[in-house]
């Protein structure tokens, strides 16, 4: 759908000079407006909303990971990666606990390099965990890396990229 709509785009932007009609043109605009509320209801769709009750501990670790694994993704980017610590936690397949999610070896370069102990809090990570408090959780996404990397295209299926980071979902059948 998303290629589809980029297409459109390219026509459009290529058939300006044409002197399409203005009808035409509002047609397309409407048509990529209604794509664009598809998309988000989509979206909506995947927030899970339940309580989340976090320690002071959980909450200031939620902030660490998200502030150095998010620190350019402003709240939104830095909210999807507390979402995946979350759903980590629930899932079969991790560790129950957030600390332990966090430090597992090898799962967060920020841990194995020390990022996540030298970080400065932003407002916008305190934004993020806000949200998280408030029960608003991505559902389903379990892993992320940089949009460059795809080592977790080997063990998770892609589900959608924001900014920099691509965010994975596990694949069928991996969780019992």
């Amino acid at each position: 759908m998303v290629k589809g709509v980029l297409a459109i785009l390219l026509i459009v932007g290529l058939t300006s000079n044409l002197n399409l009609a203005t009808d035409t043109r509002v047609e397309v605009a409407k048509f990529i407006e209604r794509v664009e509320q598809a998309k988000e209801q989509e979206q909506a769709e995947q927030v899970q909303v339940q309580e989340v009750i976090l320690t002071d501990r959980e909450e200031e670790l939620l902030l660490k990971v998200a502030q150095s694994e998010a620190t350019s993704q402003g709240p939104d980017g830095m909210w999807l990666v507390m979402s995946v610590v979350l759903n980590r936690v629930e899932s079969k397949n991790f560790p129950n606990t957030i600390e332990e999610v966090i430090y597992q070896k090898n799962q967060f370069s920020v841990v194995d390099d020390g990022r996540i102990d030298r970080v400065a809090i932003t407002d916008d990570a305190r934004e993020a965990l806000g949200r998280v408090k408030n029960g608003e959780v991505a559902y389903g996404i379990i892993a992320f890396e940089s949009v460059d990397s795809s080592v977790h295209s080997k063990y998770f299926m892609e589900a959608f990229s924001y900014r920099d980071h691509k965010f994975y979902t596990e694949k069928d059948g991996l969780e019992e």
